[in-house]
């Protein structure tokens, strides 16, 4: 496992819109969990995560969820809303 201040977003196999997000949410270095999860995540290897609350789990998760979504060439459409803007 690399030390911790060597990883960096970057380094990580996530695609630049993944890397675009997390500037913009201020993200400068991934936190131990996303750094030991994505390259698993990445292999399509099964992983069982156990970490305290506030690790980076979720974000584990929507991270490889994204990159599903941006590998699929799938296109995402707006959500239609009823007439009161409901679902």
């Amino acid at each position: 496992k690399p030390a911790e201040s060597e990883v960096c977003f970057g380094s990580l196999p996530v695609s630049r819109g993944v890397l675009r997000a997390a500037e913009e949410l201020g993200w400068e270095e991934p936190l131990e969990v996303q750094s030991r999860c994505l390259p698993v995540i990445a292999e399509r290897a099964d992983l069982l995560c156990l970490a305290p609350s506030g690790a980076g789990k979720t974000t584990v998760l929507a991270m490889a969820c994204l990159e599903l979504l941006c590998n699929s060439g799938a296109r995402l459409q707006p959500a239609a809303t009823d007439a009161s803007g409901g679902f």
